[in-house]
């Protein structure tokens, strides 16, 4: 190779235009890719908490409850997470009693999907402390997300979004047969 081809090659750049696109693309790709899994995560976790939230508000409305009413609201609510795939996830409502000594009892229990196990009980909320005689709902939701890249960013999220809210005054909830 003469010392004059060697000069015209290296002042040549019709190439690298097409060779530093090549090498560039793959990364934007996987930003976009990576961009739209970490959205869609951000997502999934918003509606687990207005899940949480909804049934907590569904129940304490509830003139009267039984099991079967608790199990079709629970069921109705992961209607939230549409189009994000509801299968994974499990849900927990509690309804405790402070008794005037400050003692809490748990009144009764309902899983989704029945039978599952429940998650440990939940912490009362520090501005409950000095609370007697009342009574609250305690809901939390749990969910699995699975990654659209599994194994290249991360493959799955454990989520977990819990809502305590205080029923309306008067007599405490029940229900029949929970």
């Amino acid at each position: 190779m003469s010392r004059a081809s060697i000069q015209r090659f290296r002042s040549n750049a019709e190439g690298v235009a097409a060779v530093e696109f090549a090498l560039v693309f793959p990364i934007l790709i996987l930003l976009l890719m990576g961009s739209f899994d970490v959205t869609r995560a951000f997502i999934a976790h918003e509606k687990i908490k207005k899940t949480a939230y909804t049934l907590d508000q569904l129940i304490t409305k509830a003139p009267a409850l039984n099991a079967n009413d608790v199990q079709k609201t629970m069921a109705a609510t992961t209607a939230i997470l549409a189009p994000i795939d509801a299968s994974g996830i499990h849900i927990d409502v509690s309804y405790r009693y402070i008794d005037a000594s400050g003692k809490i009892s748990e009144r009764w229990t309902q899983t989704y999907p029945k039978g599952s196990s429940p998650s440990s009980s939940s912490d009362l909320p520090k501005s409950y402390s000095d609370l007697r005689d009342v009574g609250y709902l305690s809901t939390n939701v749990r969910y699995t997300y699975s990654s659209v890249l599994s194994g290249l960013f991360f493959d799955k999220l454990e989520m977990n979004a819990q809502s305590i809210v205080r029923p309306r005054p008067g007599t405490p909830l029940s229900c029949a047969d929970c």
